[in-house]
């Protein structure tokens, strides 16, 4: 299973990356070089989860640098663009966590109803 769940969140933060990338008018490469980014930053990063406690926040950091230099680097683009485009990411993935906690608790809730999505 962790070999699947990698694969799919190394794809869908490249392509939520790039999509930033294209809205602040950052891009000046392809959908692969963004993708060759993550894949790089990530393995950068995964060498601290072995550290008891802290290794998966400091890790998680590490990755943000490395992503925000390395777009930066491999897009020639504003330093400001490429953080945009990493952190929206997150900040994406973080509303569609929390709206889906939302939707949930709304559908359990006593006298709250079907949920919209059948749940």
């Amino acid at each position: 299973v962790a070999p699947i769940s990698t694969l799919v969140v190394w794809i869908v933060h490249s392509l939520l990356i790039h999509l930033g990338l294209l809205m602040t008018g950052a891009t000046r490469r392809d959908l692969s070089v963004t993708m060759a980014v993550c894949a790089y930053a990530y393995g950068a990063a995964d060498v601290l989860r072995v550290v008891p406690f802290c290794g998966g926040l400091v890790g998680l950091v590490w990755a943000m640098v490395c992503l925000v230099i390395g777009i930066v680097h491999a897009h020639d683009c504003k330093a400001w663009k490429g953080a945009v485009a990493v952190f929206w990411s997150l900040l994406f993935c973080c509303c569609c966590c929390v709206g889906g906690v939302v939707v949930i608790a709304a559908s359990m809730a006593p006298g709250g109803g079907p949920s919209p999505f059948g749940l």
